[in-house]
């Protein structure tokens, strides 16, 4: 028998940033009624959601609890003054607002990589047949 238990908690910030993570340990088969775990948020936090992940259930979604801005973790600041870069590789464009949105949509697209021709192996059908074409050619 499989056992549905939490295995982490994190929350999203209003730009969709996770946070905070915090991973669960299975109580095995003995069940967990209440939990609760408490942070403080990066200054510049306007809201906060949570979510929950189970083993069997996956993920849950609470709802969402508004915060104080000017409140906040002095530790975190990196989080509420990072660069554009980071912004846009962490947060949720549909989310950005503001002057974040603006930074993040003036960075230049990055470009992209070329695909590389497929190099048959030599001992491969494909390559054989390869290597019979150059040899007719050769033999012309």
């Amino acid at each position: 028998h499989e056992y549905d238990f939490l295995e982490m908690l994190y929350v999203k910030d209003q730009e969709g940033k996770v946070v905070q993570v915090v991973p669960w340990e299975s109580c095995g088969i003995y069940p967990a009624v209440f939990w609760t775990y408490s942070f403080k948020p990066p200054r510049g936090t306007s809201s906060l959601t949570p979510f929950a992940a189970f083993k069997l259930r996956g993920v849950w979604q609470g709802e969402t609890v508004e915060w104080d801005p000017t409140q906040g973790s002095e530790e975190m600041d990196w989080f509420t003054n990072m660069t554009p870069e980071l912004r846009r590789e962490l947060a949720d464009p549909k989310l950005l607002e503001g002057p974040h949105k603006m930074e993040v949509e003036s960075l230049p697209r990055p470009k992209r990589e070329k695909e590389l021709p497929v190099l048959w192996p030599e001992n491969s059908w494909q390559g054989n047949v390869a290597k019979a074409k150059i040899w007719d050619q050769l033999q012309q």
